[in-house]
């Protein structure tokens, strides 16, 4: 990963990175009854593309530190639909 340069943190990184998505897994189907499908489906989608745009610009402005935060959005848009 862009910006984590140790095992330990590369580790620790994709450890958290995969937290935030087992929430998300967790939390998504409960919302399912209030959203619905379509709309699980449009917030998830919603949700990823805020993740890549927040990745993009990390990589343009030469942030690493964002990309962990951007991954986890990523995450949290994609088992949470």
């Amino acid at each position: 990963m862009v910006g984590v340069s140790s095992l330990i943190g590369t580790s620790l990184t994709t450890g958290f990175i995969w937290f935030v998505a087992g929430i998300a897994a967790w939390v998504g189907p409960a919302l399912l009854p209030k959203l619905g499908h379509r709309g699980t489906g449009i917030a998830g989608f919603a949700t990823v593309i805020v993740g890549l745009s927040h990745a993009a610009f990390a990589l343009y402005t030469a942030r690493p530190y964002i990309l962990p935060v951007a991954a986890a959005i990523m995450m949290w848009g994609q088992l949470g639909r």
